[in-house]
């Protein structure tokens, strides 16, 4: 779908005449396919449509801006095309222009400080924004637009503007109290202040915020899995899937899809930073959404099968019923294979182990790898040809130490042991 040169009308695809209740749901329909993790220019520009045109004063203002003349129109057009290359230096020159024509337009000086915002002059923008409040303090979008300026401005400990991103989004919310998108601003807010009761208590606002349930209210749900995941309320991620499952209907596999990969992004990143338990909690929530397809079930089986490593790894630490040299062995092959240790090190690891390994009697491996293979059954599983080589060893006719003092023959066992330990362990490691 092409954006570039479209009003907002066009690019939600709705008359001028238009409902408020068309414009949602011409609006959820589209946010699915411009999500903000895969077109995050198509998603602003569609949420920007949809906040202009849902508040009367603001699409009063629109509405005349269209209509006021060819030059006005096709500056109008150049300048959303200019947003649609995110060339915003060239769109604050077209909206600076627009206004010396049309000075009154508020919706222009709006979308002038927004395009500030992003050519990175956000102080200009606060400014600007300001300015137009200072004008007309009754239009909530405006107030809105002011508090995600600051807040993208502000650092953590700035609580001077931290305080005025809050007023900001709280004015736009007393305003519009039934418009879900204030309260999921607010939720943000407050997420990023690390209350996160306060950011759950706007997202059943937002919910709540028409006065009915419905589909439309996914995307205040979908906040709730990001707050569970920063306060570290993991148990309740499952409970987020199943209340946005039942809300939608049976036969929107589209908005299910849609909520279903909002859960396995998040997996995503919580993979690339190793945190595959974590991760495989958000698979299995989106799992009870939609059945994964086909080309991500392996993945999440890997996701699976590490996390299960993970939680077997940090019991096996403190299981002081296994061998103690066997749990070492087994902590080293968790470590080559999570890359948390190199093959140098290992290498090291496993001729320490080996050598001695083979003046032990030869029951002591075969039990201690019997109760590793049943009490840690993924453990083994990394290298279970390893293991089972590891309950072969001891003084027994087959793996004897050749001589009094050792020799060339232990030598070349414990080599050719090591070599193929580390063969797999290095194969492991690229998984």
């Amino acid at each position: 779908m092409v954006l570039d040169g479209q009003n907002h009308y066009e690019l939600l695809g709705v008359p001028q005449s238009a409902t408020p209740d068309e414009i949602k749901r011409a609006w959820a329909r589209l946010v699915r396919v411009h999500s903000p993790d895969k077109d995050p220019e198509g998603n602003r520009r569609i949420n920007e449509a949809k906040s202009t045109l849902l508040d009367v004063q603001v699409r009063q203002d629109y509405d005349a801006l269209l209509e006021y003349g060819d030059e006005i129109t096709s500056l109008l057009e150049d300048a959303s095309n200019a947003e649609g290359e995110e060339d915003w230096d060239q769109a604050v020159g077209i909206y600076t222009e627009i206004l010396a024509f049309h000075p009154s337009n508020h919706a222009v000086r709006n979308k002038l400080a927004l395009c500030q915002s992003y050519a990175g002059n956000s102080q200009l923008a606060i400014k600007t924004l300001e300015q137009l409040i200072q004008k007309v303090n009754t239009v909530a979008l405006y107030w809105s637009n002011l508090g995600h300026v600051i807040l993208g401005e502000c650092e953590e400990d700035d609580a001077l503007l931290l305080a005025r991103a809050q007023h900001a989004f709280e004015k736009a919310a007393e305003l519009e109290p039934y418009n879900a998108a204030h309260h999921i601003a607010l939720s943000r807010y407050w997420r990023k202040r690390k209350d996160f009761r306060k950011a759950e208590h706007h997202i059943e606002l937002a919910v709540n915020a028409d006065g009915k349930v419905e589909l439309d209210d996914i995307e205040a749900l979908l906040e709730l899995p990001w707050i569970h995941l920063f306060a570290k309320e993991h148990e309740k991620v499952k409970a987020d899937a199943k209340r946005i499952r039942d809300l939608i209907p049976e036969d929107n596999e589209d908005a299910r899809r849609y909520a279903a990969f909002q859960f396995l992004e998040i997996a995503n990143m919580l993979v690339k930073q190793d945190l595959h338990q974590l991760a495989n909690n958000f698979i299995k929530a989106s799992e009870q959404i939609l059945a994964l397809p086909t080309e991500l079930k392996e993945w999440a089986k890997s996701v699976e099968e590490t996390s299960k490593i993970i939680d077997e790894g940090n019991l096996l630490k403190d299981d002081v019923s296994l061998d103690e040299y066997i749990r070492s062995v087994a902590l080293v092959q968790i470590c080559v294979y999570l890359g948390e240790m190199d093959t140098h090190e290992a290498r090291k690891q496993m001729e320490k182990f080996l050598r001695f390994a083979f003046n032990q009697p030869n029951s002591q491996w075969k039990t201690a790898i019997s109760q590793l293979k049943r009490n840690y059954p993924n453990v083994y599983g990394i290298r279970s040809d390893f293991f089972d080589q590891i309950a072969t060893l001891g003084t027994d006719p087959y793996t004897r130490r050749p001589g009094p003092t050792g020799g060339p023959g232990c030598v070349l066992i414990v080599l050719t042991l090591v070599l193929t330990i580390l063969g797999g362990c290095c194969m492991q490691s690229l998984r």
